[in-house]
């Protein structure tokens, strides 16, 4: 299985939020938020975890896993930095439509 190793685990929900954010998030700390339409386990996310861990900053990121209908909150170290060269680079591997800063 490919995953985020390290002590901490990814924090999950499967409350059904789907890729919508409610209004009470967007106060406070923004976040980068991925909808993935794999698993865990290909070689997709790895390259996702590979980009991130690349870019590392301050900006906490979510991964929406739209097939299982779940998010999971990465762990600290996942987190990046946001300008537009990250952003670029990001969107270049999961696509424009499966990025949002929320």
């Amino acid at each position: 299985m490919i995953g985020v190793p390290e002590d901490v685990p990814p924090t999950e929900s499967d409350d059904n939020g789907l890729w919508e954010v409610s209004s009470d998030e967007s106060i406070g700390r923004q976040k980068l938020a991925i909808c993935y339409h794999g698993s865990e386990k290909d070689s997709g996310y790895a390259r996702i975890l590979a980009t991130l861990g690349y870019f590392r900053g301050t900006v906490p990121v979510l991964i929406y896993f739209s097939r299982e209908k779940r998010s999971v909150e990465l762990p600290e170290r996942c987190a990046v930095e946001l300008n537009d060269d990250v952003l670029r680079e990001i969107i270049r591997v999961c696509g424009s439509d499966n990025v949002v800063i929320v």
